[in-house]
């Protein structure tokens, strides 16, 4: 029996029982679209944190001011001013260490003409912007003069800048931060959500000096103090050494006794992104797990109605046989129309998994990445299915006696 009466022998019987074929291959249809729905948003979930972790930069260590007790309760991380700007001096002698930046944060009102919005102001220095590889994507970046000298003049984050000036023309325009003036001189690009879900954008920048002086206040001896301080480490060197040598230096340096608690919080922010990149990964082969056992159904499935069938065309079988029809002939119908089910259902799991893979994105604003050889493996897996489960009905067809398949039936 040629391949081709095969092939066309086994898709007439599938259409002979349509219904009974048209169910089996829906249950491998959605076996096959959850694995691709499932993949596709574990995928998603990882780009988008990889996406997150490198606005964060690549090797970076913060440290901000520590908790301190007001009448016996603790108040939160960064109410124990302790770090001071000398601190990222001695930070930067120590080896590994490549870049090291000072920055102050504080809510506070902008205005520019009749419009206002509440933004986090980040004074910063040079290499607060280096560190973060966050650019421009209008205007200019500070030049090093202004950094030194404190001048008034401010970067606005893209989601301030929409709230600000609506029409887009914020270059060289005049805000206000404290009623003290600034002048817009560039808008940053967007970096999107942070891995907690906050806008990134949601921020404008001003150089250190300028906030120190201008807008958070230098009377006395604060004038030195400041918010944070972000480290990059070189890519060959090791961070966990680097963040207990960052310790221990701003321990000596703040006089803290052998066994004292730290005044500060040492942070490695990479290690935590890689964590939460790691259960990302974990969470997208656990739903790719799951979907497997789903097409492991749709494949018992098919096996079930392959038996059926083989019960039901018993006389067919026998009359095959009878007049010169060779096992391997009824074994290759059998396999053939298995086969053709669960092909059939793989490429109806295939538009319907791209479906529910878009439709996920649209519904819940997850995001989704599609791959295009993940519909080919799910459209081979569907085929192996088939083959799989077919496999042992067409083996028993092929064995029948066609003197006991004519009897019986």
């Amino acid at each position: 029996m040629a391949p081709l009466d095969t092939l066309r022998a086994g898709f007439e019987a599938l259409v002979a029982h349509r219904l009974r074929a048209g169910l089996t291959a829906l249950g491998i249809a959605v076996g096959i679209a959850a694995v691709i729905a499932m993949v596709a948003v574990g995928r998603g979930a990882r780009e988008r944190i990889l996406d997150t972790v490198n606005t964060m930069g690549v090797n970076v260590i913060a440290v901000w001011n520590g908790s301190t007790r007001v009448a016996g309760a603790h108040v939160g991380t960064g109410m124990r001013p302790r770090l001071v700007y000398d601190d990222a001096e001695a930070v930067r002698s120590i080896p590994g260490v490549e870049l090291v930046a000072v920055s102050l944060r504080a809510s506070q009102q902008i205005v520019a003409g009749s419009m206002n919005w509440n933004v986090t102001v980040q004074g910063a220095t040079a290499e607060w912007l280096a560190i973060r590889r966050w650019g421009v994507a209008d205007g200019r970046m500070f030049a090093d003069t202004e950094f030194v000298g404190g001048a008034k003049v401010v970067l606005l984050g893209a989601s301030v800048a929409e709230r600000l000036f609506p029409d887009g023309d914020a270059i060289g325009k005049p805000v206000r931060i404290r009623q003290t003036p600034f002048e817009v001189i560039g808008v940053m690009e967007r970096k999107g959500q942070s891995l907690d879900g906050a806008d990134q954008d949601d921020i404008v920048f001003v150089p250190f000096w300028a906030a120190r002086r201008s807008l958070f206040g230098a009377d006395g001896g604060h004038g030195r103090l400041i918010g944070s301080l972000i480290i990059q480490a070189s890519e060959t060197a090791d961070r966990k050494a680097v963040t207990e040598e960052i310790r221990q230096v701003l321990r000596t340096r703040q006089r803290v006794p052998i066994g004292g608690a730290d005044p500060f919080v040492v942070f490695d922010v990479t290690e935590a992104a890689a964590a939460r990149e790691k259960a990302a990964e974990t969470l997208g082969s656990f739903l790719a797990a799951v979907a497997l056992i789903a097409l492991l159904v749709g494949g018992i499935g098919v096996m079930n109605v392959m038996l059926v069938s083989v019960t039901e065309r018993t006389r067919e079988i026998g009359l095959r046989m009878a007049i010169g029809a060779r096992p391997r002939h009824v074994l290759a119908q059998f396999v053939v129309e298995a086969a053709l089910l669960a092909l059939i259902g793989g490429i109806a799991g295939v538009v319907l998994g791209v479906g529910a893979a878009v439709g996920l994105a649209l519904l819940g604003g997850w995001p989704v990445v599609i791959d295009p050889m993940a519909g080919l493996i799910a459209l081979g897996v569907s085929a192996a299915v088939g083959l799989a489960a077919g496999l042992y009905p067409a083996l028993r067809a092929s064995r029948l006696d066609p003197v006991v398949a004519l009897r019986q039936a």
